[in-house]
């Protein structure tokens, strides 16, 4: 085999390997999986991000601790910066960050969240990814007073 039938060789080997990388990426929905980040980071394991069929209710405290949320009901959080809406108003998540759980199994992620007119709403909101999914950056949500 002269040198340059090695290099077609090797070359054919590599874009096998690509196509075969993007296609398993594609059957997964065309995103590649996300993998737990350094502390502050907006990334978290792939199945907290996906998106939800449905628009989540997100209850906010206006004062206190919020309980974590569980599966099947609304999402607890509690307001950090920003006005509560005084009644349930659809908003757009902007930001998903500091994801990593504590020693209980339970992150405390920090979500901005658009509210119409372009105010902006930020809040904690603590659950345990395997059983209630992380807010989705565009995501929309029905933001309510707790």
């Amino acid at each position: 085999m002269n040198p340059r039938s090695k290099i077609v060789g090797l070359v054919a080997g590599a874009l096998l390997v690509i196509a075969l990388a993007v296609g398993a990426a594609l059957s997964r929905g065309g995103e590649p999986a996300r993998t737990p980040a350094a502390a502050g980071s907006a990334l978290a394991p792939d199945q907290s991000h996906a998106p939800p069929a449905a628009t989540r209710t997100v209850l906010v405290s206006r004062s206190g601790r919020a309980a974590p949320s569980q599966p099947g009901g609304p999402m607890n959080a509690e307001r950090l910066t920003g006005a509560v809406p005084s009644a349930p108003t659809i908003a757009t998540v902007l930001s998903d960050e500091d994801c990593q759980p504590d020693a209980d199994g339970v992150s405390h992620c920090r979500n901005r969240l658009r509210l119409p007119g372009g105010r902006e709403l930020t809040v904690r909101h603590p659950h345990r990814m395997a059983d209630v999914p992380c807010m989705t950056p565009g995501e929309r949500v029905r933001v309510a007073p707790a």
